[in-house]
Protein backbone atom coordinates (compact mmCIF):
# COMPACT_ATOMS: atom_id res chain seq x y z
CA UNK A 1 0.00 0.00 0.00
CA UNK A 2 1.32 3.33 -0.27
CA UNK A 3 0.96 6.43 1.60
CA UNK A 4 0.85 9.92 0.16
CA UNK A 5 1.29 13.39 1.64
CA UNK A 6 0.52 15.58 0.16
CA UNK A 7 1.64 18.93 1.71
CA UNK A 8 0.45 22.38 1.13
CA UNK A 9 -1.25 21.68 -2.08
CA UNK A 10 -4.88 23.12 -2.61
CA UNK A 11 -7.46 21.01 -3.55
CA UNK A 12 -5.46 17.91 -3.29
CA UNK A 13 -6.23 14.84 -0.94
CA UNK A 14 -4.32 11.86 0.47
CA UNK A 15 -4.49 9.66 3.46
CA UNK A 16 -4.41 10.03 6.52
CA UNK A 17 -1.98 7.63 8.34
CA UNK A 18 -2.02 7.19 11.53
CA UNK A 19 1.59 7.49 12.85
CA UNK A 20 3.18 6.01 16.02
CA UNK A 21 6.95 5.12 16.74
CA UNK A 22 6.05 1.43 16.17
CA UNK A 23 4.02 1.81 13.29
CA UNK A 24 6.75 1.32 11.10
CA UNK A 25 6.13 4.33 8.33
CA UNK A 26 9.09 5.95 7.94
CA UNK A 27 10.19 9.84 6.70
CA UNK A 28 11.55 9.23 3.68
CA UNK A 29 11.49 13.16 2.54
CA UNK A 30 13.61 14.50 5.92
CA UNK A 31 13.58 18.07 6.08
CA UNK A 32 12.00 18.88 2.47
CA UNK A 33 8.87 18.92 1.23
CA UNK A 34 9.11 16.13 -1.31
CA UNK A 35 6.54 13.50 -1.11
CA UNK A 36 7.22 10.45 1.35
CA UNK A 37 5.92 6.92 0.04
CA UNK A 38 5.60 3.68 2.14
CA UNK A 39 5.30 0.82 -0.02
CA UNK A 40 3.83 -2.42 1.31
CA UNK A 41 4.27 -5.00 -1.93
CA UNK A 42 1.52 -7.89 -0.26
CA UNK A 43 -1.11 -5.16 -1.16
CA UNK A 44 -2.60 -5.86 -4.47
CA UNK A 45 -3.41 -2.30 -5.23
CA UNK A 46 -0.22 -1.47 -5.52
CA UNK A 47 -0.16 -3.57 -8.89
CA UNK A 48 -1.85 -0.69 -10.05
CA UNK A 49 -0.66 2.84 -11.28
CA UNK A 50 -1.73 6.14 -13.30
CA UNK A 51 1.19 5.74 -15.80
CA UNK A 52 0.74 8.96 -18.09
CA UNK A 53 -1.58 11.79 -18.38
CA UNK A 54 -2.83 13.81 -21.80
CA UNK A 55 -5.30 16.94 -21.16
CA UNK A 56 -4.58 18.62 -24.38
CA UNK A 57 -5.12 16.05 -27.14
CA UNK A 58 -4.68 16.86 -30.70
CA UNK A 59 -2.98 13.64 -32.24
CA UNK A 60 -1.04 11.70 -29.94
CA UNK A 61 -4.17 9.18 -29.61
CA UNK A 62 -7.26 8.60 -31.61
CA UNK A 63 -9.82 6.84 -30.11
CA UNK A 64 -10.68 3.14 -31.74
CA UNK A 65 -14.41 3.02 -30.76
CA UNK A 66 -15.35 6.82 -31.62
CA UNK A 67 -12.53 8.27 -34.19
CA UNK A 68 -12.11 11.40 -32.42
CA UNK A 69 -8.76 12.57 -30.20
CA UNK A 70 -9.85 12.57 -26.40
CA UNK A 71 -8.16 13.62 -23.32
CA UNK A 72 -6.32 10.29 -22.43
CA UNK A 73 -5.35 8.70 -19.02
CA UNK A 74 -3.08 5.99 -19.05
CA UNK A 75 -3.07 2.83 -16.21
CA UNK A 76 -0.36 0.24 -15.99
CA UNK A 77 -0.65 -3.06 -14.59
CA UNK A 78 2.77 -3.49 -12.88
CA UNK A 79 2.22 -7.21 -11.65
CA UNK A 80 1.61 -10.61 -14.43
CA UNK A 81 -1.78 -11.03 -13.16
CA UNK A 82 -4.82 -9.39 -14.53
CA UNK A 83 -6.90 -6.98 -12.32
CA UNK A 84 -10.39 -6.33 -12.34
CA UNK A 85 -11.05 -2.98 -11.93
CA UNK A 86 -14.76 -3.38 -10.25
CA UNK A 87 -14.80 -1.02 -7.49
CA UNK A 88 -12.13 1.10 -8.77
CA UNK A 89 -12.40 4.82 -9.47
CA UNK A 90 -10.66 7.22 -11.38
CA UNK A 91 -11.24 11.01 -10.55
CA UNK A 92 -10.06 14.65 -12.52
CA UNK A 93 -10.46 17.91 -9.32
CA UNK A 94 -14.27 17.13 -9.62
CA UNK A 95 -15.80 14.15 -10.64
CA UNK A 96 -15.48 10.65 -9.81
CA UNK A 97 -15.58 7.65 -12.38
CA UNK A 98 -16.51 4.01 -11.50
CA UNK A 99 -14.05 1.83 -13.12
CA UNK A 100 -16.31 -1.09 -13.29
CA UNK A 101 -16.62 -3.25 -16.23
CA UNK A 102 -12.93 -3.47 -17.01
CA UNK A 103 -10.17 -6.32 -16.57
CA UNK A 104 -6.78 -5.22 -17.72
CA UNK A 105 -4.64 -7.74 -18.25
CA UNK A 106 -1.21 -8.15 -16.42
CA UNK A 107 1.95 -6.22 -17.25
CA UNK A 108 -0.08 -4.14 -19.88
CA UNK A 109 -1.38 -0.74 -20.71
CA UNK A 110 -5.15 0.71 -21.00
CA UNK A 111 -6.03 3.55 -22.33
CA UNK A 112 -8.72 5.39 -21.08
CA UNK A 113 -10.76 8.41 -23.00
CA UNK A 114 -11.24 11.51 -20.56
CA UNK A 115 -14.12 12.95 -22.97
CA UNK A 116 -17.41 13.15 -21.00
CA UNK A 117 -18.60 9.85 -23.19
CA UNK A 118 -18.96 7.57 -20.46
CA UNK A 119 -22.32 6.76 -21.99
CA UNK A 120 -20.01 5.23 -24.49
CA UNK A 121 -18.63 2.45 -22.89
CA UNK A 122 -16.50 1.17 -19.88
CA UNK A 123 -13.17 3.20 -22.01
CA UNK A 124 -14.75 6.21 -21.44
CA UNK A 125 -14.97 9.10 -18.41
CA UNK A 126 -17.70 11.00 -17.31
CA UNK A 127 -15.15 14.05 -17.60
CA UNK A 128 -12.42 15.75 -19.47
CA UNK A 129 -9.16 16.84 -18.10
CA UNK A 130 -8.01 20.64 -17.56
CA UNK A 131 -4.82 21.50 -19.11
CA UNK A 132 -3.67 24.50 -16.55
CA UNK A 133 -4.53 22.84 -13.41
CA UNK A 134 -6.04 19.55 -12.35
CA UNK A 135 -5.55 16.35 -9.86
CA UNK A 136 -6.07 12.89 -11.07
CA UNK A 137 -6.91 9.88 -8.51
CA UNK A 138 -6.80 6.43 -8.63
CA UNK A 139 -8.28 4.69 -6.05
CA UNK A 140 -8.99 0.80 -5.28
CA UNK A 141 -12.20 -0.72 -3.92
CA UNK A 142 -13.32 0.55 -0.92
CA UNK A 143 -11.86 4.54 -1.65
CA UNK A 144 -8.31 3.65 -0.57
CA UNK A 145 -5.58 6.02 -2.16
CA UNK A 146 -3.35 4.23 -4.52
CA UNK A 147 -1.91 6.99 -7.15
CA UNK A 148 -2.16 10.60 -8.24
CA UNK A 149 -0.56 13.03 -10.57
CA UNK A 150 -1.41 17.23 -10.51
CA UNK A 151 -0.50 19.96 -12.60
CA UNK A 152 -1.01 23.40 -12.15
CA UNK A 153 -0.33 26.58 -13.78
CA UNK A 154 -0.58 28.75 -10.77
CA UNK A 155 2.95 27.25 -8.65
CA UNK A 156 0.48 25.22 -6.41
CA UNK A 157 1.36 21.56 -8.10
CA UNK A 158 5.00 19.93 -8.67
CA UNK A 159 3.86 20.25 -12.86
CA UNK A 160 3.32 23.11 -14.55
CA UNK A 161 0.33 22.92 -17.17
CA UNK A 162 0.24 20.51 -20.24
CA UNK A 163 0.88 22.12 -23.81
CA UNK A 164 -0.75 20.46 -26.61
CA UNK A 165 0.29 16.54 -27.52
CA UNK A 166 2.69 16.54 -24.63
CA UNK A 167 1.79 14.25 -21.23
CA UNK A 168 3.03 14.45 -17.92
CA UNK A 169 4.36 10.40 -17.93
CA UNK A 170 5.61 8.31 -14.97
CA UNK A 171 9.56 7.93 -15.01
CA UNK A 172 11.74 5.38 -14.56
CA UNK A 173 12.69 6.61 -11.27
CA UNK A 174 8.74 6.55 -10.27
CA UNK A 175 8.01 10.33 -10.75
CA UNK A 176 6.50 12.43 -13.09
CA UNK A 177 7.65 14.52 -15.93
CA UNK A 178 6.25 16.58 -19.47
CA UNK A 179 7.22 14.00 -22.12
CA UNK A 180 6.49 16.02 -26.00
CA UNK A 181 6.66 12.15 -27.05
CA UNK A 182 3.38 10.58 -25.21
CA UNK A 183 3.33 6.50 -25.51
CA UNK A 184 -0.46 5.48 -24.92
CA UNK A 185 -0.85 1.90 -24.68
CA UNK A 186 2.68 1.50 -24.33
CA UNK A 187 5.73 1.99 -22.02
CA UNK A 188 7.01 5.83 -21.67
CA UNK A 189 9.86 6.54 -23.40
Amino acid sequence: MRFLFLLGLTGCSGALVPFTVDSGVEDLAGDTDEVAAVEDTDDPSALLRLNEVVSTNDRSYEDPETGEFPDWVELSVVGLDAVDLTGWTLSDSGTEAPLDGLVVPGASFVVLSADDGAADGPLHLPFKLSSSAEVVTLRAPGGVFVDAVMWSADGMGPYGPQQVDESLARQADDGWDHDGSPTPGAAND
